[in-house]
């Protein structure tokens, strides 16, 4: 055994986590833990109003170990000392003030990622927001929602408006069919090159490859919104490390980076 065999090298991208990154747009940890202002800490500054009275949490107990059914075990230490928690009766939410960092049309590429932990079981053939860009005339924009349907309950996409919906998990003719796994904290990303590929990671793992996505459409109204009802529907969960980044890592980096921002928010703490 040589002096440097036991020494691990960690990856090196060329974008980073941080919110001080050149390459990161729109970065809302919800950790400030106080007040009705959840901070942009990019340099874009969208700062966002809390509406309805969601809760911070002062967050300092550890979540417990759960064993996933695919991939590595990952024991869960401390999530960021304070996060938002949304009830899903209350009309709670949280509004930004207008950008376009997170307009994506004419090819664009780029990279999404959050935090979040379901609280409550979702309502069947219906959706309910987590995250969005573009919260109009439904003319164009991106959600990360929760949708049920057809048999199908509590399963996440990314949904694209006026364009496609995309499965993190697995499709079914067309629909998104596997519920979203338990009660625990999951980290989800999106990479998306520009040109129709689209790369899905929950938990810093590669879960879906899908090609062929046409671009994305411009929204008139270019805030961002966290937890904002759809058609009355509210969701109940909990939400942080929120990113956009307007460039991309390698495709072959991918997994890597995002199974980074998985450590930096659920395995290791913050």
């Amino acid at each position: 055994m040589t002096l440097f065999s036991c020494i691990l090298v960690q990856p090196v991208f060329a974008i980073g986590l941080e919110c001080t990154d050149p390459d990161v747009v729109f970065c809302m940890d919800l950790a400030d833990g106080w007040g009705t202002v959840a901070r942009d800490s990019s340099k874009t500054g969208a700062n966002g109003t809390l509406v309805g009275g969601p809760a911070w949490v002062q967050q300092s107990a550890a979540r417990p170990t759960w064993n996933p059914t695919k991939g590595s075990t990952y024991a869960y230490a401390h999530s960021p000392p304070n996060h938002i928690q949304f009830t899903h009766t209350a009309g709670e939410h949280i509004t930004t003030v207008n950008t376009t960092v997170g307009d994506f049309s004419g090819s664009k590429p780029g990279m999404l990622a959050f935090v979040m932990k379901q609280n409550d079981s979702n309502t069947p053939a219906a959706c309910n927001n987590q995250v969005i860009w573009g919260w109009g005339a439904a003319l164009g924009g991106w959600r990360f929602r929760m949708c049920g349907g057809g048999g199908y309950v509590d399963a996440l996409e990314l949904s694209i408006t006026a364009v496609a919906s995309i499965c993190f998990l697995c499709e079914n003719a067309g629909q998104c069919s596997c519920r979203f796994p338990d009660h625990n904290p999951h980290s989800y990303g999106v990479w998306f090159d520009g040109a129709g590929n689209f790369l899905m990671f929950q938990d810093g793992k590669l879960e879906r490859t899908v090609t062929g996505i046409a671009d994305f459409a411009t929204e008139a109204n270019t805030g961002f919104t966290v937890a904002l009802a759809q058609g009355g529907n509210e969701w109940g969960g909990e939400i942080w490390g929120l990113r956009v980044w307007k460039a991309i890592v390698s495709r072959h980096q991918a997994e890597q980076f995002f199974k980074a921002y998985h450590d930096k928010f659920i395995y290791g703490g913050n």
